[in-house]
């Protein structure tokens, strides 16, 4: 969405309720979308399908992607690229990937720890695989420590997040603050929100002696 609107584009939404034929008829109206994994599997059951010329990628996110997806992109021979978690896991990931699937063609993985200034490298490694599909596996291992977390020199949990106590938030170094997915690690939306307002008045009694935010 935040894309759509930088670049000016048309937003369209779904119903919540799956319409497949609608859908394609949109996509050949798009040149990005976004849908989750259980969605392009239901585009998929059609073997005659093909993705419209102009539609030049679609995001997949909210799911892991299920066993049909792979199954059938290894049944038609799809070229596959892998983007995410480290080296190691993709590693043994592919291997597990290509075990239970042996036909599945993986053409090429990359890390998720890159640098804004590697996106368009790896871009290019993508396109020069000629992938079909590529799988962002960007799960949550933690917050990333190069930069602001190492600079700061803030104290870490056993789990590597960022350690603050639930009272105020409050680090181990002075006037810095930790919350959400930094101090608790992969969780809900929920609790993101929760700990961001009781983080906020952390922050107010610390500036001001006290607070009448809500907690």
């Amino acid at each position: 969405m935040i894309r759509c609107l930088v670049g000016r584009r048309p937003i369209v939404l779904c119903d919540a309720d799956f319409d497949r034929a609608r859908v394609v008829r949109l996509l050949e109206r798009c040149t990005l979308a976004s849908l989750v994994p259980a969605q392009l599997a239901a585009l998929l059951d059609d073997p005659a399908w093909r993705p419209p010329r102009r539609l030049r990628a679609v995001l997949l996110g909210g799911a892991a992607a299920p066993p049909a997806l792979l199954e059938r992109a290894a049944e038609r021979g799809h070229r596959i690229y892998i983007v995410g978690s480290t080296d190691e896991v993709l590693t043994a990931a592919v291997t597990r990937l290509q075990r239970r699937y042996p036909s599945l063609r993986v053409v090429g993985w990359h890390n998720g720890y890159y640098d804004e200034a590697d996106e368009d490298k790896i871009g290019d490694l993508v396109r020069a695989a000629q992938a079909d599909l590529v799988l962002l596996a960007m799960g949550f291992v933690g917050p990333k420590k190069a930069g602001l977390v190492e600079q700061s020199g803030v104290e870490l949990d056993g789990r590597g997040n960022v350690k603050a106590p639930l009272t105020n938030y409050q680090t181990s170094k002075s006037k810095i603050f930790s919350c959400g997915d930094m101090r608790r690690g992969q969780s809900l939306v929920v609790w993101a929100i929760r700990e961001g307002r009781q983080c906020a008045r952390g922050v107010d009694q610390f500036l001001m002696g006290s607070s009448e935010l809500p907690r």
